[in-house]
């Protein structure tokens, strides 16, 4: 079984954003955020 996550175009661009403002330790919020999404999706 196999999961997809799909993004808005809003949070593309915040994502977006993050990565241009260098803000490294909200960035690895965000992923930390989606890695365990999914491992523990429903």
């Amino acid at each position: 079984m196999s999961y997809h996550l799909d993004f808005s175009n809003q949070a593309k661009n915040d994502i977006d954003f993050h990565k241009k403002s260098g803000n490294k330790i909200v960035l690895k919020k965000i992923f930390v955020f989606v890695k365990r999404t999914y491992r523990t999706s429903f």
